[in-house]
């Protein structure tokens, strides 16, 4: 796959090194069955999250949610 990457990287780039420095892995923790696992942990305290892997993608999306429920809105 790097060589693919690097390949079509080339073609839009321009670089004097091509050295890869650094690489990262990301692991994430997953819920075994929901995409969004949310707790009242106490009163005024809920706790959302979207592990596995989608939070940024799905950040935005359930902030509105959030949002609109705090706000006493209908989705």
């Amino acid at each position: 796959i790097d060589a693919l990457m690097l390949r079509e990287a080339r073609k839009v780039f321009q670089l004097q090194d091509w050295t890869i420095d650094e690489r990262w892995h990301g692991v994430y923790a997953k819920h075994p069955t929901l995409p969004i696992v949310e707790v009242d942990a106490e009163d005024r305290v809920h706790i959302s999250v979207g592990p596995g892997g989608a939070g940024m993608t799905m950040s935005f999306g359930l902030a509105e949610r959030m949002w609109r429920q705090w706000m006493g809105e209908s989705e």
